[in-house]
């Protein structure tokens, strides 16, 4: 049986974000669960005691990394630049 197949609810939850390729869902449960980062029981993944500290080691990391990527440019700067890449991304999606 497939994570796919054990959890379809999550499948249609993040199918707007898989639509490349729906096996990525499974493919990344599985990981997980292979790693022993998530625990599953009664059809609920959940983050394993693994898994947390690893969420904690990335959530440092990318904070460290937004630091360094937006020194020297203030909050207004960095709004306007996400607003643009917002609008930006937007059009793409629209195909215009």
């Amino acid at each position: 049986m497939t994570v796919r197949d054990r959890f379809p609810e999550l499948q249609s939850e993040l199918e707007p974000f898989l639509q490349d390729d729906p096996d990525d869902l499974s493919d990344a449960l599985s990981g997980l669960l292979t790693r022993g980062w998530a625990d599953s029981q009664d059809n609920i993944v959940t983050l394993a005691e693994t898994g947390r500290a690893q969420f904690g080691l990335f959530k440092a990391k990318v904070a460290e990394l937004r630091q360094a990527l937006t020194a020297g440019i203030s909050a207004d700067e960095y709004h306007a630049t996400i607003d643009v890449l917002a609008r930006m991304a937007a059009n793409l999606e629209m195909g215009t």
